[in-house]
């Protein structure tokens, strides 16, 4: 699997304006990093979508693909963000790790 995650602004809600800047957004949820991605694996693309919670580093996503999404659920460690995934969290394991840990390959060819 090859995902590409990055911070951005929390999604707008009924007390954020949807024109606001991205300042503004993301000072109307201080408590957590906001995260997003796309990827390939063996099953085909997509994106994850979820956030961090700053003061305990837990950490709940979506995996969606075109056909189906599962829920993430884990904790930012120093070793990457790790967890359970699945329905009933019996789906299996995840781990994400920065890219400089793994062999320098282009995970990216079809």
């Amino acid at each position: 699997m090859h995902l590409e995650l990055r911070s951005v602004p929390p999604p707008p809600n009924d007390d954020v304006d949807a024109d606001a800047d991205a300042v503004a957004v993301a000072a109307s949820d201080p408590d957590h990093v906001h995260f997003y991605g796309e990827g390939r694996d063996g099953v085909g693309t997509f994106t994850v979508a979820g956030t961090c919670e700053k003061r305990t580093g837990m950490v709940k996503a979506i995996k969606a693909y075109t056909t189906h999404s599962w829920e993430w659920r884990g904790v930012l460690t120093p070793f990457g963000m790790g967890g359970l995934w699945g329905p009933g969290w019996g789906g299996g394991w995840w781990w994400i790790w920065p890219r400089e840990w793994s062999p320098d390959t282009d995970l990216r060819r079809d």
